[in-house]
């Protein structure tokens, strides 16, 4: 009787081991697929951000002509990846370039929104009553949730 109770605790043991074995790998199969499209899609994404940070530094000396002067760029390598430009006001926008700019931009989209924001943040200013500040920077995030912001600091008569 023993030998025979043996034999069963043997095969459930062994049943169960074998479906343990079984269920860890199917996990490890199903994680691995998911690490990987994960992976698939941060490459992407990365990819993307270098073309737009690219796009901006190519970009730069038409921005200027604008009124903006690229101060810098932070790119941020999570997940999802985001990159900050940075923009200092130089002078006002002539708006016969903005629409020529924005006419040759047709096709590219992230210089498009730029000018947009750009503008945005310009006339969004403007409707401040300012006083003794001014606007010292703008700031463009791109992104999976893209934003503008610009900060205002008092101003320095030298």
């Amino acid at each position: 009787m023993k030998e025979m109770i043996n034999k069963v605790a043997d095969s459930i043991g062994s049943s169960i081991t074998d479906t343990f074995l079984e269920t860890t790998e199917s996990l490890k199969e199903h994680f691995g697929q998911q690490m990987t499209n994960m992976n698939d899609l941060a490459e992407t994404a990365k990819d993307k951000i270098a073309e737009q940070v690219s796009q901006l530094i190519e970009i730069s000396p038409t921005l200027q002509k604008l009124g903006f002067l690229v101060e810098g760029v932070s790119v941020s390598m999570s997940l999802p990846p985001a990159a900050t430009f940075k923009f200092k006001k130089i002078h006002e926008i002539d708006m016969s370039i903005y629409e020529s700019l924005t006419k040759e931009s047709q096709d590219k989209l992230l210089v498009k929104n730029l000018l947009r924001a750009l503008l945005s943040a310009d006339q969004c200013q403007k409707r401040i009553k300012m006083g003794s500040f001014t606007v010292t920077n703008i700031e463009i995030q791109v992104g999976l949730s893209p934003g503008v912001s610009f900060q205002m600091s008092p101003r320095t008569d030298a």
